[in-house]
């Protein structure tokens, strides 16, 4: 039997693999509801998936008595440590909310 074996990929796998195994997200709380503004998809997006985002991080409110589009606050951001123990940290925002959902 003959292998060929993409020597980038197998490396990238293998970051990928790693980074899943030892990255720990931290969550972050916010001192005030920070208020979102969401398409109409991407709030169903985060309505349907809350529990995916929360198991990652991320905290909201929701106010049904607002208007659609703005019903989702965040309470709390998540973030992967603080760059001490020689990675680089990460920080999500907001604007991550709507990309996690497009």
């Amino acid at each position: 039997n003959l292998w060929i074996l993409d020597q980038h990929a197998c490396d990238e796998i293998y970051n990928f693999e790693r980074l899943c195994k030892e990255t720990v997200i931290h969550e972050q709380k916010l001192i005030a509801p920070l208020p979102l503004e969401l398409s109409p998809s991407e709030e169903n997006c985060v309505l349907e998936n809350l529990d995916i985002f929360e198991r990652n991080g991320f905290r909201f409110v929701y106010n049904p008595e607002k208007e659609i589009r703005h019903r989702l606050s965040l309470t709390a951001l998540p973030h992967s440590g603080s760059g001490r123990d020689g990675k680089k940290p990460v920080q999500f925002g907001k604007e991550d909310v709507g990309a996690l959902c497009a």
